[in-house]
């Protein structure tokens, strides 16, 4: 009988003993020049192929974090001698625990299930760690996979040490590591210094302003343009301070103090839980811990204090900007958050949507409202207020737009993730492509930039046989006759907000959405516009090309007043949203 090994990640095949049958922990194991499984291997099944239960740990783990964010709070607000209120943890802290809790659970079911449908198989783990130094940094490695060999080794040797002590030892990186991506170079110190002498400027005559706002979602033209109108009633944040983590050190001694303190809190339910209370300070970022000090310091040079704040991204991602926001910003000012994601207010569920609508005191959504929630303000974003030229149309150029999702399960929401609702995405590409008639039309990819950043190989899968849509974003899009979108994200929505010919298709198995929104989709569909095949899609375009003009097709009075109906909701073009967001920002 042979012996089978369960690879977690991806590694050289040459360090696997060539006398041991491989299996693969999942999806994201696959080589990047095999992302179709062209050499059948044997793949796990995964454990959130069945959605009910990925909804169901949403739910758990949402509710979990609504119980541990206080605790962890307090510890952490005893151990910096803070005072911040909910809202401050959950800006400071929340970014990372909303993420990390989905993760981790994703990670433990998924182990969890392979030692007990596979009882006779070993693991090819790692015994080095991992030590992360910011939130940011977190969300980076939980794509890679490094981290991943690291939380599944230590998964795997807290559920069943007997099987982690049988399995086989694999090290990607030598020794324990923290690394940060290097900010050096000229041009980055010379733009350092020339944004951080502005800022100086602009908090000089902007010094009584009510409101302050960073550029993250603003294209530059679009944040000129709000800070003209409402400088300096308004102080432009244009530079955040940067920390240099080198030297970061890790303090085990501490970190174990402050485990026994979170156990005295709150008594674990099961044993996933138990896991939590064991790691979760070990996990959580040097930044929260460590170099908190650097950190709160380096916040003080951002000056909000008495202050509304306007953010999009920044409140993110941004460490040291959370640590302003969280520290400055007093209860009798609020803490807007502006949508930057197209799937807000149409995905299902989704933890990062209700972090940030929890975690806001107003939200600017592109159109919908939601009865729970009475704080969402439906002014848009001038993301929506591109023009596109018909001139510039290309007659009968088609550009599929794709979307390029981690190998790894990174957060928890009803989009494909990894397991049969990715390999379903991959293959409902090609179906659409093979199946498009180029004897009357020509058809281009355009590939998201994360194909590359998470190492997915899509060209290689592709093959040869396709073109490429690679010149600047909104170019492309104004050069098509018709874009197709098969994905829930903000790209058809912009599309569809500029009145361009639009077809949009998934697989309504793994992309879910919201009850209100599925009203506006099945007028979409009634209208030719969604699909649910992508067989039916493929055909529809060909017989729109084939016998009828797109252009035509699309401006069919029934179907506009489609588009526009969804629009209003889902995608609103504001042209007067500066007034709006002066009278939100108390102008």
């Amino acid at each position: 009988m042979t012996e089978n090994i369960i690879i977690p990640v991806r590694i050289k095949k040459n360090y696997i003993p060539k006398d041991l049958g491989v299996k693969l922990l999942g999806t994201w194991a696959l080589d990047q020049e095999d992302l179709g499984n062209d050499k059948d291997l044997t793949i796990l099944e995964y454990i959130y192929d069945d959605f009910e239960l990925l909804h169901d740990d949403h739910l758990y783990t949402k509710d979990l974090y609504t119980k541990l964010l206080p605790i962890l709070g307090k510890i952490l607000n005893d151990t910096h001698d803070l005072n911040w209120d909910i809202r401050s943890l959950k800006v400071f802290y929340g970014s990372w625990l909303q993420t990390y809790l989905p993760v981790i659970r994703e990670r433990f079911q998924t182990v969890s299930k392979a030692l007990e449908e596979n009882p006779d198989d070993k693991f090819f783990l790692t015994n080095y760690e991992i030590n992360i130094s910011s939130s940011e940094e977190f969300k980076k490695k939980i794509n890679e996979d490094e981290y991943n060999h690291f939380l599944y080794s230590k998964l795997l040797k807290f559920i069943d040490n007997e099987r982690y002590n049988k399995s086989l030892s694999y090290c990607l990186q030598s020794k324990s590591v923290s690394r940060n991506v290097s900010r050096g170079g000229i041009n980055l110190r010379l733009k350092t210094i020339f944004l951080s002498n502005l800022q100086i400027v602009l908090n000089l005559f902007s010094r009584n302003s009510k409101s302050a706002v960073d550029r993250s979602y603003f294209s530059l033209k679009d944040f000129i343009k709000l800070i003209f109108w409402t400088f300096p009633s308004v102080m432009p944040i244009v530079y955040f301070p940067q920390l240099n983590q080198s030297k970061n050190k890790f303090n085990q001694a501490l970190r174990d103090k402050l485990t026994i303190k979170l156990k005295n809190f709150y008594l674990a339910e099961n044993i996933f839980e138990e896991f939590l209370l064991e790691n979760i300070f070990r996990d959580v970022p040097i930044d929260f811990i460590e170099n908190f000090k650097k950190v709160y310091e380096a916040s003080n040079y951002i000056n909000i204090k008495d202050k509304n704040i306007l953010s999009t991204n920044a409140i993110l991602f941004n460490q040291v900007f959370q640590c302003a926001v969280a520290n400055q910003l007093s209860l009798s000012k609020n803490l807007i958050i502006v949508q930057h994601g197209g799937s807000y207010g149409i995905v299902r569920w989704s933890m990062q949507e209700f972090y940030e609508l929890d975690m806001a005191d107003k939200f600017i959504s592109f159109g919908w409202s939601r009865l729970d929630y009475s704080h969402i303000q439906k002014i848009s974003h001038p993301k929506l207020l591109k023009n596109f030229k018909k001139n510039k149309v290309t007659n009968n150029k088609i550009l599929y737009i794709t979307w390029g999702p981690s190998r790894f399960f990174n957060r928890s929401w009803s989009n494909p993730i990894a397991g049969k609702s990715i390999s379903n995405y991959y293959s409902n590409m090609l179906i659409f492509l093979r199946n498009f008639d180029t004897s009357i039309g020509k058809i281009y990819i355009r590939l998201s930039p994360s194909n590359y950043e998470y190492k997915i190989g899509i060209e290689k899968f592709f093959g040869p046989t396709f073109n490429y849509a690679d010149g600047d974003f909104y170019d492309e899009i104004q050069s098509a006759s018709l874009v197709v979108c098969d994905h829930n994200q903000t790209t058809f929505l912009e599309s569809l907000t500029n009145n361009k010919p639009t077809i949009i298709v998934w697989n309504t198995d793994y992309t879910k959405i919201t009850d209100t929104a599925l009203l506006y989709f099945d007028e979409l569909r009634s209208a030719g516009i969604f699909f649910n095949s992508h067989i039916e899609a493929s055909n529809y375009l060909n017989d729109i090309i084939a016998y009828s003009s797109i252009d035509d097709w699309w401006m069919d009075s029934s179907r506009q007043v489609v588009v526009r109906s969804f629009v209003e909701n889902f995608a609103k073009r504001n042209v007067n949203w500066i007034e709006d967001y002066k009278k939100l920002l108390s102008i």
